[in-house]
């Protein structure tokens, strides 16, 4: 029994353009002549320019959704005058071409598409001002995007393509593929745009790394220490080495010799005096003329006094700092300055420098008393200023101390008298010679605190 084979044909599938060109043939033919008002009449008309304008009929492509808004659709309200305002017409302008994006056309037809929609603002946004209607001027209708994923050598981004409305969400992506919107750059003419050259600055130009024989670093030997083992085994190591091992011995001796050899020091003293006597001048005569000049007026003395007494002390607190000695510039600085000093009084007349008590008298009324008592020396049989806590006031900061241990106890410093036997009375001789016999029992010694006294 034979059998039968059905075979279906596959028909071509139409493009893009084809589908545009159909439908814009089988629209439906509408009469703008019955017009109810004026604003009806500018979207008839709109409709028909922008209609011309559209040479690749894209405004009759294929909707994405079946319920987005066609064109035929809003030229049926617009003849049914269903639009009461330019707002509502504007708005399902907008829908129109959001279903009609070509996302994934060519580049001619995402240009196409561009200089249309900004026809039809422009015109809806001149009507709207003739008329006085406030219309929504938006003029992102849609986001451009691009794609990017981390990589070895950085970020590696996609082209910049026009997100679909329809497209599924961002969090949808594949693994390590992410979205970022590309927001268009402020106009600026083709001049004020600089050139990749002008932006990324050259390389650097370095010389070729030839290095001369005299140039290369020296690597000498490396020597080796086995220890114990020494005896047979190797002394260096020249697998690096660029010179020899005499070479490397022979440098390393002539550090040593280098390194033991004492410092000549020279003394530029020595050699100032040599160069002057050679010159036929005589540094000593020169030192001398210099001290023994006498200044010729009492403000030069006293400025030289002065630069003395800085000098001076210079010295000394440069001594003090370092905890060193006196040295013979100091003590020179000393007797010079003592020197001019006895000169200068030795001129005056006695009056000057010796009045009588009231001057005297005087200067110590003048100087201010800021203490109510001041640090200093005692008489010998009396070694603490408060011996008792009887009194009412607080002891001065800088007192001398009084011991914790009872006055039983106490054991008195053996110091000589100052004065002559015949200048002390009998009372005090007494106390001296009580204070300074050896006490019959010495208690250990205990560090000196500040007594305070009782309130």
């Amino acid at each position: 029994m034979p059998t039968t084979r059905s075979t279906v044909e596959e028909q071509p599938q139409e493009s893009i353009q084809t589908i545009r060109e159909r439908r814009y043939a089988s629209r439906k033919k509408r009469n703008s002549a019955h017009a109810q008002s004026p604003k009806q009449k500018i979207m008839m008309q709109f409709l028909n320019a922008m209609i011309e304008f559209d040479k690749q009929r894209i405004l009759w492509s294929e909707p994405k959704e079946r319920a987005s808004i066609t064109l035929e659709s809003i030229e049926d309200r617009v003849y049914k005058g269903k639009y009461k305002d330019l707002g509502s017409f504007k708005t399902d302008i907008d829908t129109l071409f959001l279903s009609v994006l070509p996302s994934h056309s060519s580049k001619d037809d995402m240009n196409t598409f561009k200089s249309l929609y900004q026809f039809a603002q422009n015109c809806l946004k001149f009507e709207s001002n003739r008329l006085g209607e406030e219309i929504d001027n938006k003029q992102e209708l849609y986001k451009t995007i691009a794609l990017f994923r981390p990589s070895i050598d950085g970020y590696v981004f996609s082209d910049t393509l026009v997100k679909d409305p329809t497209s599924t969400p961002s969090h949808q992506l594949p693994q390590n593929i992410h979205e970022m919107v590309v927001y268009p750059s402020q106009p600026a003419k083709k001049e004020e745009i600089p050139t990749l050259k002008q932006t990324i600055a050259p390389p650097p130009n370095y010389p070729p790394k030839m290095l001369k024989h005299e140039d290369k670093p020296v690597v000498p030997i490396q020597w080796l220490d086995f220890g114990a083992f020494s005896s047979f085994a190797p002394t260096f190591d020249s697998n690096n080495a660029n010179v020899s091992y005499e070479s490397t011995y022979i440098g390393r001796a002539a550090k040593r010799v280098k390194r033991s050899k004492p410092k000549e020091e020279e003394n530029a003293k020595e050699l100032n005096e040599a160069w002057l006597a050679k010159e036929g001048l005589d540094m000593k005569q020169i030192l001398n003329a210099i001290e023994d000049k006498k200044p010729d007026s009492v403000e030069e003395e006293l400025a030289e006094n002065y630069q003395f007494l800085q000098r001076l002390i210079e010295y000394q607190e440069s001594r003090i700092e370092k905890g060193e000695s006196v040295d013979e510039q100091e003590l020179q600085t000393v007797k010079l300055l003592q020197k001019n000093i006895t000169s200068m009084l030795s001129r005056l007349p006695p009056n000057a420098t010796a009045n009588n008590t009231e001057l005297i008298e005087k200067t110590m009324e003048n100087i201010p008393s800021c203490e109510p008592a001041y640090r200093g020396s005692l008489q010998p049989h009396k070694i603490f200023s408060y011996p008792t806590t009887e009194k009412a006031e607080n002891l001065p900061p800088y007192a001398n101390l009084t011991p914790t241990y009872t006055k039983e106890n106490w054991r008195l410093v053996k110091v000589p008298a100052v004065n002559d036997n015949s200048l002390i009375s009998m009372v005090e001789q007494q106390q001296i010679n009580f204070y300074t016999k050896p006490p019959a029992f010495v208690p250990p010694q205990q560090p000196f605190i500040q007594h305070q006294p009782r309130k």
